[in-house]
């Protein structure tokens, strides 16, 4: 769903309510026609896979990899909430960023020992903020700090602080 264009759509609203009352949702959604525009077309990720744009079809298939890796909806619960408590679309983008970035690093294989090579990551002053969430959302540790090497600097804080709730 955090594929489409974001003018005027609030995402947390429709996660907000997807996690509580169906009927809220379809209400939500039908209260304007960019929100049903976007309801559907989020659908039709669902319903019509095979008549997907091969750019959002590989999408798809990301995040179909990231939840069966979280395997139970104990998992996907946070991840949710994560995404609901996300208010801008820069934000958000970092999120989607960050979380392509994991399935692609977890399904790489390697030349060399990441272990070995990621040893000082226990110095980072992140990385144990980072290792929790991790764990919350049943994902490997190691991927999950590897990812955040994506992102540099000011931008790197701001996603751990996204990632552990604590954003500013």
């Amino acid at each position: 769903m955090t594929l489409v264009d974001l003018n005027g759509i609030t995402l947390s609203d429709f996660f907000t309510h997807a996690n509580s009352d169906r009927g809220k949702l379809y209400g939500y959604a039908r209260g304007t026609p960019e929100r049903m525009s976007f309801f559907n077309l989020a659908l039709c990720l669902f319903l019509k896979e095979n008549d997907l744009n091969p750019f959002y079809k590989a999408r798809f298939e990301l995040a179909n990899q990231l939840l069966s890796e979280m395997n139970r909806m104990r998992f996907i619960t946070p991840l949710m909430r994560l995404y609901v408590s996300v208010s801008s679309v820069e934000d958000l983008e970092r999120l989607n960023i960050y979380f392509r970035q994991y399935v692609r690093y977890s399904r790489t294989p390697w030349r060399f020992d990441v272990d070995e090579v990621m040893s000082e990551r226990f110095s980072d002053p992140y990385q144990k903020k980072i290792t929790r969430s991790c764990r919350k959302l049943n994902l490997s540790e190691m991927y999950g700090y590897l990812c955040t090497w994506y992102f540099e600097g000011e931008e790197r804080e701001r996603l751990v602080g996204i990632l552990t709730g604590k954003a500013l």
